[in-house]
């Protein structure tokens, strides 16, 4: 499959990449125990932080593109692609309480590249995998796609949080303004 741009579809447990639906059938077999494993670790939790987590994770959703452009600029990933396994996007964000549109549900209070090493140990073993597993499934699904960084979006002062994986191709650095790198 070929792919010019990011396509990205979201299923209601995970996020996952795939050019079609015949492609996301295809490749259900390999990503279905992931789901599982998410949808187990989902229903151990509150259903507060439940409502929370799906409400910050179709945030990021709507918000992929513009998480995915400031990466790969704030990553410099056009000169150097390596920092993807030296750095992140971290987005620290706060809900607003009342919202109607899933894009305005929260605001973010800040953005920044932050190196890998500033997280616990374990968390930032469990993001890099994440990250891993979908460079993976980018790779054998999306012809294109030069590689894979993790925008890690967290609710400020709790634990609710979405590792969000995005693969990049090298059409996609012509979408970035001039001077945002």
């Amino acid at each position: 499959t070929k792919i010019p741009d990011i396509v990205f579809l979201s299923d209601k447990v995970s996020m996952a990449a795939f050019q079609s639906k015949a492609c996301q059938r295809e490749a259900w077999p390999a990503h279905k125990e992931r789901c599982k494993h998410i949808q187990v670790s989902m229903a151990k939790r509150a259903p507060d932080v439940r409502a929370k987590f799906e409400s910050l994770r179709s945030f990021v959703s709507k918000h992929r593109l513009g998480l995915c452009e400031f990466g790969m600029a704030g990553l410099r990933l056009k000169d150097h692609p390596e920092n993807v396994s030296k750095f992140f996007v971290a987005v620290n964000v706060r809900q607003r309480p009342g919202a109607k549109r899933v894009e305005l549900a929260w605001e973010v209070l800040n953005v920044g590249i932050v190196p890998w090493e500033v997280l616990p140990e374990r968390f930032r073993n469990d993001c890099r995998k994440t990250c891993a597993q979908m460079e993976e499934h980018i790779r054998q699904n999306i012809e294109g796609v030069e590689g894979v960084f993790c925008v890690l979006v967290d609710e400020f002062g709790s634990d609710v949080h979405v590792c969000a994986p995005m693969g990049y191709a090298r059409a996609s650095f012509e979408r970035i303004r001039p001077g945002a790198e």
